[in-house]
């Protein structure tokens, strides 16, 4: 606190400096300002790339795909067809184990892809709970050849199989011999 008297004579004998400090603090908060947006900025951008793989006939395994759009998809590109996605994608290696149990399994995949059509990265939604389908389904989609560029960059792929019940192999009538 200072009384009238003393902040007139301060003012007398510096007249510029009010001024002065105006802008000077006007200065500092733009730098401040525009730091703050520059750290909002990267940090939206790093969160947003955050953000932004035969068997025997008793128990041959059957599946198919089928391509579903994310929450954020954009209206103008193209989901992959079914025919797009088995003429793009690898063929998938996978033998079911002996003891797999029969049963419908399926694994769903969002699917990133660069400017040219190439994966880029996988995010598994949901496992199938069958061992080695989730990594036989993968390693096809990252071993695709490039999507045409009007396809969309982010996909989902539900990827299913089915295992058929074993069947006994059939028996052979045993030989039988007359005296």
């Amino acid at each position: 606190m200072a009384n009238a008297e003393n902040v007139a004579y301060w003012h007398a004998q510096h007249p510029a400096s009010e001024g002065e400090e105006e802008e000077r603090i006007v200065k500092r908060n733009r730098h401040w300002d525009a730091l703050f947006i520059f750290v909002v900025v990267a940090l939206f951008s790093f969160l947003a790339y955050k953000g932004a793989t035969p068997s025997p006939e008793s128990q041959r395994l059957q599946g198919g795909t089928q391509a579903v759009a994310p929450p954020e998809f954009d209206p103008h590109a193209k989901l992959p067809t079914q025919a797009l996605l088995e003429q793009h994608m690898a063929p998938v290696r996978f033998e079911p184990e002996p003891g797999a149990l029969p049963g419908n399994y399926t694994v769903e995949m969002e699917v990133f892809l660069d400017a040219s059509g190439k994966v880029i990265g996988i995010n598994k939604l949901q496992e199938s709970q069958l061992a080695g389908f989730d990594e036989a389904i993968e390693a096809a989609l990252r071993a695709s050849k490039p999507f045409p560029r009007d396809t969309a960059r982010v996909f989902r792929v539900s990827m299913y199989g089915h295992i058929g019940p074993k069947t006994p192999a059939p028996r052979r009538p045993r030989a039988t011999t007359q005296v």
